[in-house]
């Protein structure tokens, strides 16, 4: 079995290549995979033979992928799964040497239906890692236009908050004042300027409707604005 290095010692060299945690309580079938995968250029393996070895493995050192055995000498694969760090979304692949029940999670690997595993396992591996890889980075991209669309919200109901509302009360006061010159029957060129300001707020309202409708699709679409909009960039 290769030796594990525990990760963060002081002066360890940059780790290298992938590092594959086997997950498998039977020695010899434990063998037999180490071996199908020992040749691989840039693969480390090390093994935890309990579902107790591998949560110490997971804590001591970084890991790329897990492969396990759906059952353990000290528990399952769910039991395994369901302890880890959610934040560092390491794929776990399920070795089985028979049909996997549709209700068994995850990535699977059969064992049985390799002729020469040796050869093939490595690429069924790499293969996994790789759609995995593809949807961290499509997750990713989609947290990041999610933020991008919060920020847009943000400002824009900001935008809209702070314009519409001493608009309000400029229109209100222009449109008072047209109705009170009216009454007392002011001198009518006095009239144009208080028309002017009318008209201009009111052109302004309207192109505050486009901001209106983005903030209203924002929020239709579950959109929430930055609890905190000092948070927006610059």
């Amino acid at each position: 079995m290769n030796a594990a290095a525990p990760h963060g010692n002081a002066g360890a060299s940059p780790r290298a290549g992938l590092t594959v945690l086997l997950v498998e309580s039977d020695p010899e079938r434990a063998d037999r995979i180490e071996q199908a995968l020992d040749g691989v250029p840039g693969l480390r393996v090390v093994h935890a033979p309990t579902v107790a070895a591998a949560r110490q493995r997971l804590d001591a050192e970084a890991v790329d992928v897990v492969l396990t055995r759906p059952d353990l000498s000290d528990g399952t694969a769910d039991d395994l799964v369901g302890t880890m760090p959610v934040a560092r979304a390491i794929p776990v692949i399920r070795l089985h040497d028979a049909p996997a029940g549709p209700d068994v999670p995850g990535n699977r690997i059969r064992l049985d239906t390799l002729r020469h595993p040796e050869r093939e396992l490595p690429f069924k591996l790499l293969e996994i890692m790789r759609a995995h890889q593809q949807e961290q980075e499509d997750r990713a991209r989609i947290e990041e236009l999610e933020t991008l669309l919060r920020q847009v919200r943000t400002r824009v109901s900001a935008v809209y908050h702070e314009v519409n509302n001493p608009l309000a009360i400029i229109s209100g006061n222009a449109q008072l004042l047209l109705e009170l010159a009216r009454v007392m029957e002011i001198d009518p060129t006095l009239l144009q300027p208080i028309e002017d300001i009318e008209q201009a707020s009111r052109r302004l309202a309207d192109l505050l409707q486009p901001l209106s409708a983005i903030r209203d699709t924002l929020r239709e679409h579950g959109i929430e604005p930055l609890e905190n909009p000092r948070d927006l960039p610059e």
